[in-house]
């Protein structure tokens, strides 16, 4: 089974949703997403991998 790849720009959109939200759980069960994968996509936003360019 071939993993998915996601937008760089979708990742931002989730990793804002859960910040503002505070619950990364809900909004990975609103994108039918793993709530693992979306803890760890606010870990590197917040850490800064997709500011850059």
């Amino acid at each position: 089974m071939k993993r998915l790849q996601y937008l760089k720009e979708y990742k931002i959109q989730v990793c804002k949703e859960a910040i503002n939200a505070g619950n990364a759980a809900n909004i990975a069960r609103h994108h039918e997403l793993c709530p693992k994968m979306v803890n760890r996509w606010v870990k590197e936003y917040k850490d800064g991998k997709y500011n850059n360019p």
